[in-house]
């Protein structure tokens, strides 16, 4: 027989008449469908795969008839049922061995994946419960990628999983894993993302800071773009990090620094920085609006997730745009659809043209973060002149012995390794005016961020009772944004002449 393509159909008949009582079976296409062109159908069950009604072709037949790519009835091997001159009687498939998560132990996530093995017959369809006799679930059609959702109380949970195909059922295979609760303790996040269209150039950023107060070793840290379809597989215990997701090893950049950020980009990217600038360059960085960029302590897991930019595949919130993170507060959860216009006090849009033009104190500036919290106390300990190292470049250690912590020596600008620069020396603290009428001035220096510096300016008249200075009442206070550089501010406190004798002291607490 030779001929037919895509809108024929091809009747079996017995008899010498071609009627429809002498059909013996048939496969069924039209002409408008084009159904069969370049395909190859293979039968899975022996019941009737055609009908009579008009219009109805193979399609309407799942149950008995599935297809393969060309390609694959090409390689197939005899004993595949697509295998050309091979056909053995449909069975119901076996089920070999059913596992939730990866075999993972527990899940921080509700979500797990669900991998199987079967031989026998093709299974077509599963269903999954947590209750034995699977009453309370219905079928489900195999995909590529299966999915179950745990119930909500945390413990141990036994699943039931089952398959079927047109011939028949499967035993019911049972596995077990723990919920747990997922607990947010970063020391490394994702600081800003950048995903400009540019005529299609892949101008891509992830910026990325270390608000821990200690140094942080990258080595096995990854980031990994969930592309696509697939954005939202980051939220399930047992997902896979190969194709078509990429996985990029942050392991190259080393140790950060308390407050340290850099930036990892697109290896062709060219604006507003280029790639060569970057701490760390990867062609898989090629991420759009509808991958989530996931960032991983170890083997990618809910259990190893430090943070993530969550975005979906159908709404493709992150297409040719900029969020700028504000706050260290998580931005994200294992939410079905979450993402990240869910958080909208953690992350905000920037515009694209904000961000090119942003100078080297806006957090909108790629490598920029201010919101670091330790970026200017650290980099001043552990950078020229001082160069502190280990637990000598601590916020409360002394390393010059002058009975002044490094947390003081820093807002008032003294020296930490110089016993004889005292805290508070002019031309930090000066008096004005005649006696008797004198105001008193200090200036002293403090990150943007009150959460990480606290520092706190009080004033008594005999010692022993101190009162804070408050703006407009006893003093007035004033901020020089970046004063000493990006991050570090300058406040000027000028205390009013009646308020007090003149004693005033400064401490500063970390409270990280």
């Amino acid at each position: 027989m030779s001929g037919f393509n895509g809108n024929d159909s091809i009747v079996l008949y017995f008899g010498a008449a071609n009627t429809t009582s002498n059909i013996a079976d048939a496969i069924s296409f039209t002409n408008s469908g084009n159904e069969g062109v370049d395909k190859s159908f293979y039968r899975i069950a022996n019941t009737q795969g055609y009908s009579l009604t008009t219009g109805e072709t193979i399609l309407n037949a799942s149950t008995v008839w599935a297809s393969k790519t060309l390609t694959e009835v090409a390689d197939a091997t005899p004993s595949d049922l697509w295998y050309l001159n091979y056909y053995t009687a449909p069975q119901a498939p076996i089920l070999d061995t059913f596992t939730l998560g990866a075999n993972a132990a527990n899940s921080a996530s509700p979500g797990v994946t669900i991998t199987f093995t079967s031989s026998a017959g093709t299974p077509l369809e599963y269903r999954i419960s947590e209750t034995a006799d699977l009453s309370d679930a219905t079928w489900t059609a195999i995909s590529s990628y299966n999915t179950y959702e745990l119930s909500v109380a945390n413990g141990v949970k036994t699943v039931y999983f089952q398959l079927r195909n047109a011939t028949g059922e499967s035993a019911i295979v049972s596995d077990t894993i723990e919920r747990v609760t997922y607990t947010y303790a970063p020391q490394v996040i994702i600081s800003q993302y950048y995903d400009p269209d540019l005529a299609g150039a892949n101008s891509k950023y992830i910026e990325l800071t270390n608000i821990s107060t200690n140094p942080v070793d990258l080595t096995g840290y990854s980031l990994v773009r969930w592309t696509n379809q697939d954005a939202e597989n980051w939220k399930y215990t047992g997902s896979a990090t190969t194709s078509p997701n990429a996985l990029i090893s942050l392991t190259g950049l080393g140790t950060l620094a308390a407050g340290q950020t850099v930036l990892v980009a697109h290896s062709s990217a060219t604006t507003p920085i280029a790639a060569a600038s970057a701490d760390l360059t990867n062609g898989n960085l090629a991420h759009t609006g509808n991958d989530s960029i996931g960032l991983y302590s170890g083997t990618p897991s809910p259990e190893t997730l430090v943070d993530v930019i969550s975005f979906t595949n159908t709404g493709n919130e992150g297409a040719d745009k900029s969020f700028v993170r504000q706050n260290n507060d998580q931005g994200f959860n294992f939410s079905s659809g979450s993402n990240v216009t869910n958080y909208s006090s953690t992350w905000v849009e920037a515009s694209l043209a904000t961000v090119a033009s942003a100078d080297s104190t806006s957090n909108e500036k790629l490598g920029v973060y201010p919101g670091g919290g330790v970026t200017a106390f650290t980099t001043w300990a552990t950078g020229a002149p001082y160069n502190l190292t280990g637990n000598d470049a601590l916020f409360d250690a002394d390393p010059d012995k002058d009975g002044v912590p490094n947390g003081i020596e820093f807002i008032s600008g003294s020296s930490p390794t110089d016993a004889s620069d005292a805290a508070l020396s002019s031309p930090t603290l000066v008096i004005d005016g005649a006696p008797g009428a004198r105001n008193a001035t200090i200036t002293y220096r403090s990150t943007s961020i009150s959460d990480y510096l606290n520092p706190v300016l009080q004033i008594s008249d005999d010692l022993q009772a101190w009162q804070s200075v408050i703006n407009n009442q006893n003093a007035t206070i004033s901020k020089d944004d970046n004063y000493y550089g990006p991050g570090i501010d300058r406040y000027t406190v000028i205390i009013d002449a009646n308020a007090t004798k003149g004693f005033a002291r400064l401490s500063a607490q970390s409270n990280n």
